[in-house]
């Protein structure tokens, strides 16, 4: 197979999320040892989610990483049962209940 890339990961969580274990800078440390030469730290973010300048912040100051490209974001639930968040987005459209994706109303 040609152009199978490893030395990337685009979905990392920190402690920044309610349900990972590994910090930011352990993060980035066991990417370095793998020999990754991309990360992108993505965090649960909520509607209650007031941390995401603090977590820009600290990759920030974690950068610049020799050989490591460091990128931010957070995975974000659009979605409720009810689609509430979803509307209240502005968005002019509903979800799928089988595909948790918007179909036009």
């Amino acid at each position: 197979m040609t152009g199978l890339r490893l030395d990337q990961d685009y979905q990392v969580h920190s402690t920044f999320s309610d349900d990972a274990k590994s910090s930011l800078f352990e993060n980035i440390r066991a990417a370095e040892s793998a020999g990754l030469r991309t990360m992108c730290l993505v965090d649960h973010a909520r509607a209650s989610t007031a941390w995401v300048p603090d977590m820009v912040d600290a990759v920030d100051d974690l950068r610049p990483r020799a050989g490591l490209s460091l990128l931010v974001g957070v995975e974000v639930k659009m979605l409720d049962r009810r689609a509430a968040r979803f509307a209240r987005a502005g968005c002019r459209r509903r979800p799928h209940p089988d595909r948790r994706s918007p179909i036009p109303v």
